[in-house]
């Protein structure tokens, strides 16, 4: 198990990394690097905070009519990261960590079951596969031509939700609703995939665009590293949420 300790130095080390970054004119290069510092920060403060759940025995079970106002809480805390200015980087930072944190303990459960079920490290493995693999196709550019058809993949997201929606409330077969959630899993985890491609790719664009625009502007205020991180903290987490829906089978 990793020492909450450890997680605590990577953290300070990216958060390092990302002042280094952001004292030096806005480049390509460092544009994307410091969007990714972002992100790896994100999936570290996940683990750092179930990790902590579970050293702490905390039972969220107990909480399950909790869970609601949280979501929503952090519906709230997107919402504001989304359209808070970029000048305002203290609370469109606070509200950041607000909503890494809340994802965070609202998956939960997830992240037990995946080490209850003994298949968090194949879980892991497979997303960090995913990830190198499609982040390296698409910088490239050999993944670039799919660009014009991430609106099907939001289209796809949408129909998915409302099928699985239905799926919930109107089946009285659990074995049968267990079995096609699977296949809804199968599913997610293109939609997704093919949903990190396009942020990689917006990385890619606002990196060029940035570097001309933001030559006499604060790095951070210009970039706004919250709002652009966002999308693929959200897509690493709903992949590994349905890669462990398909290995517990």
């Amino acid at each position: 198990m990793i020492s909450l300790l450890l997680l605590l130095i990577l953290i300070l080390v990216l958060i390092y990394g990302i002042y280094s970054n952001v004292q030096s004119p806005l480049t390509n290069k460092t544009y994307i690097i410091t969007n990714y510092m972002y992100i790896f920060t994100a999936l570290i403060l996940f683990i750092l905070t179930n990790t902590a759940i579970e050293k702490k025995k905390i039972n969220l079970n107990n909480l399950n009519d909790k869970f609601m106002p949280l979501f929503i809480l952090s519906i709230i805390l997107l919402f504001g990261i989304l359209f808070t200015p970029a000048k305002q980087q203290i609370p469109l930072h606070l509200m950041w960590l607000g909503f890494v944190i809340l994802i965070s303990v609202t998956g939960n459960p997830v992240y037990l079951l995946a080490k209850q079920e003994k298949i968090l490290n194949k879980v892991l493995i497979t997303l960090g596969i995913i990830f190198i693999s499609l982040s390296y196709l698409t910088y490239t550019s050999r993944l670039d031509w799919l660009q014009p058809y991430s609106s099907y993949f939001k289209y796809g997201l949408l129909g998915l939700i409302i099928l699985q929606s239905m799926d919930l409330i109107f089946s009285d077969d659990n074995k049968k609703q267990d079995s096609r959630f699977w296949y809804y899993s199968i599913f997610a985890i293109v939609i997704f995939s093919g949903l990190m491609v396009y942020s990689t790719l917006k990385i890619m664009n606002d990196a060029k665009l940035l570097e001309k625009n933001c030559k006499s502007i604060s790095h951070l205020e210009c970039a706004n590293y919250p709002k652009k991180s966002i999308n693929m903290f959200l897509n690493i987490i709903n992949l590994f949420n349905n890669l462990t829906n398909v290995y517990r089978k």
